[in-house]
Protein backbone atom coordinates (compact mmCIF):
# COMPACT_ATOMS: atom_id res chain seq x y z
CA UNK A 1 0.00 0.00 0.00
CA UNK A 2 1.22 3.47 -0.86
CA UNK A 3 2.22 5.93 1.84
CA UNK A 4 0.10 8.55 0.07
CA UNK A 5 -3.18 9.02 1.92
CA UNK A 6 -5.21 10.57 -0.89
CA UNK A 7 -5.26 10.18 -4.63
CA UNK A 8 -3.67 13.23 -6.29
CA UNK A 9 -7.06 14.25 -7.72
CA UNK A 10 -8.69 14.14 -4.29
CA UNK A 11 -5.82 16.10 -2.76
CA UNK A 12 -6.05 18.82 -5.43
CA UNK A 13 -9.83 18.99 -5.03
CA UNK A 14 -9.58 19.26 -1.24
CA UNK A 15 -7.08 22.10 -1.71
CA UNK A 16 -9.59 23.88 -3.96
CA UNK A 17 -12.33 23.40 -1.35
CA UNK A 18 -10.13 24.84 1.40
CA UNK A 19 -9.11 27.77 -0.81
CA UNK A 20 -12.79 28.63 -1.38
CA UNK A 21 -13.53 28.36 2.35
CA UNK A 22 -10.59 30.60 3.25
CA UNK A 23 -11.60 33.15 0.61
CA UNK A 24 -14.95 33.39 2.40
CA UNK A 25 -13.66 33.46 5.99
CA UNK A 26 -14.91 37.03 6.27
CA UNK A 27 -18.49 35.76 5.97
CA UNK A 28 -20.61 34.42 8.77
CA UNK A 29 -19.97 30.74 9.65
CA UNK A 30 -22.29 28.24 7.96
CA UNK A 31 -23.51 27.00 11.33
CA UNK A 32 -25.48 30.23 11.61
CA UNK A 33 -27.38 29.45 8.39
CA UNK A 34 -30.59 27.49 8.35
CA UNK A 35 -30.95 24.35 6.26
CA UNK A 36 -33.29 26.00 3.75
CA UNK A 37 -30.70 28.68 3.08
CA UNK A 38 -27.95 26.07 2.69
CA UNK A 39 -30.16 24.11 0.31
CA UNK A 40 -30.92 27.22 -1.74
CA UNK A 41 -27.25 28.19 -1.90
CA UNK A 42 -26.30 24.65 -2.94
CA UNK A 43 -28.84 24.77 -5.76
CA UNK A 44 -27.37 28.10 -6.90
CA UNK A 45 -23.84 26.67 -6.84
CA UNK A 46 -24.93 23.64 -8.88
CA UNK A 47 -26.25 26.01 -11.55
CA UNK A 48 -22.95 27.94 -11.53
CA UNK A 49 -21.11 24.63 -11.97
CA UNK A 50 -23.37 23.66 -14.89
CA UNK A 51 -22.61 26.97 -16.61
CA UNK A 52 -18.87 26.58 -16.00
CA UNK A 53 -18.99 23.11 -17.58
CA UNK A 54 -20.80 24.58 -20.61
CA UNK A 55 -17.97 27.12 -20.97
CA UNK A 56 -15.41 24.28 -20.82
CA UNK A 57 -13.14 26.23 -18.47
CA UNK A 58 -11.25 23.69 -16.31
CA UNK A 59 -10.19 26.20 -13.64
CA UNK A 60 -13.69 27.65 -13.33
CA UNK A 61 -15.16 24.14 -13.19
CA UNK A 62 -12.76 23.26 -10.36
CA UNK A 63 -13.71 26.40 -8.41
CA UNK A 64 -17.44 25.87 -8.88
CA UNK A 65 -17.21 22.14 -8.12
CA UNK A 66 -15.35 23.05 -4.91
CA UNK A 67 -18.20 25.43 -4.03
CA UNK A 68 -20.76 22.66 -4.55
CA UNK A 69 -18.69 20.25 -2.47
CA UNK A 70 -18.31 22.82 0.30
CA UNK A 71 -22.07 23.33 0.54
CA UNK A 72 -22.50 19.54 0.66
CA UNK A 73 -19.91 19.41 3.47
CA UNK A 74 -21.70 22.22 5.33
CA UNK A 75 -24.99 20.36 5.05
CA UNK A 76 -23.43 17.14 6.32
CA UNK A 77 -21.81 19.05 9.19
CA UNK A 78 -25.12 20.61 10.22
CA UNK A 79 -26.95 17.27 10.17
CA UNK A 80 -24.15 15.48 12.03
CA UNK A 81 -24.15 18.10 14.79
CA UNK A 82 -27.89 18.04 15.36
CA UNK A 83 -30.05 15.86 13.07
CA UNK A 84 -33.38 16.84 14.62
CA UNK A 85 -32.64 20.56 14.54
CA UNK A 86 -31.32 20.31 10.96
CA UNK A 87 -34.53 18.56 9.89
CA UNK A 88 -36.66 21.19 11.65
CA UNK A 89 -34.64 23.94 10.00
CA UNK A 90 -35.23 22.39 6.57
CA UNK A 91 -38.93 21.83 7.10
CA UNK A 92 -39.46 25.25 8.67
CA UNK A 93 -40.61 23.79 12.00
CA UNK A 94 -37.81 25.29 14.05
CA UNK A 95 -38.95 27.22 17.10
CA UNK A 96 -37.27 30.58 17.83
Amino acid sequence: MSAQRWRPEVDAFADAMEAKLRANDHKRHWRFLDMRTLSRLLTHEIEELRLAVERCDPEEVLREAADVANFCMMTADMVKRNPKKANARLSGDEQP
